[in-house]
């Protein structure tokens, strides 16, 4: 069983999930993984979003979900979920809020005019909004994000984009695998800023969907949080941070 170490402050700027140990073939949010090697099928990805859908509740809060689509996404397995791709477990998640929440934009790093953006490219990525809905399936939104071209993940961007349109968000939720890169300014700054320009004091969260260990929250302020790893606790996590 997954275990997970909170150790900051406040208590929960950051989660980090433990090994996978000895987890047997099935999981508590995914019960009827794929066979090795085998594709999941979309009913089989669709359990995996009613399986997270039971561990989250409403909040009535406005969403900004920004989504990795880099290739890294569509490669892997999320650690102690065979068979499942940091990309077929962001789009679960995304598609469980969706079905939760009223107000909801979701949103891609994807390529700017300059280039790929991010720590490895040249240029900056650009968020590009997603025309996605409650009623799309799991497999759909996965078809959807990767046939995209991908931009670096600037963890930063989320913020100023919104603030460029003038967006209100109470929650910033970005989905990666590892890529947890920013620029300038840092997470820090642009939520700082958005919050003071915006009036609203709003939340950000980076879940690292692969990720051992990173730090884009700041430890002193309780509406930053970091998740490293998932398991069947974190969408319950979230929705307990989002709540306050």
């Amino acid at each position: 069983m997954t275990f997970l170490e909170e150790r900051s402050a406040p208590q929960q700027a950051r989660i980090n999930t433990g090994p996978a140990g000895t987890l047997p073939n099935a999981s508590p949010a995914f019960p009827n993984p794929p066979a090795p090697g085998a594709p999941p099928s979309a009913d089989a990805l669709d359990s995996l979003f009613f399986a997270a859908f039971s561990g989250m509740q409403t909040t009535g809060k406005r969403w900004l979900i920004a989504l990795d689509v880099s290739g890294s996404m569509g490669s892997g397995e999320v650690p102690g979920y065979p068979g499942l791709s940091p990309r077929v477990v962001s789009a679960a998640l995304t598609l469980t809020t969706l079905t939760l929440e009223r107000q909801v934009t979701v949103a891609a790093f994807t390529a700017g005019p300059d280039g790929l953006g991010g720590r490895w490219g040249y240029g900056r990525s650009v968020l590009t909004p997603l025309e996605v809905s409650p009623r799309h399936r799991v497999a759909e939104i996965v078809d959807m994000t990767s046939r995209l071209p991908m931009g670096g993940t600037d963890c930063s961007l989320p913020m100023e984009w919104a603030l460029e349109q003038q967006l209100p968000v109470d929650v910033f939720a970005v989905y990666t695998d590892t890529e947890t890169w920013h620029g300038r300014p840092s997470p820090v700054e642009a939520l700082r800023k958005y919050r003071q320009e915006m009036d609203i004091p709003a939340r950000l969260v980076v879940v690292g969907l692969q990720s051992e260990s990173f730090t884009i929250a700041d430890p002193q302020d309780p509406g930053m949080l970091d998740i490293a790893g998932f398991d069947a606790t974190v969408p319950g996590r979230i929705a307990s941070f989002v709540a306050g």
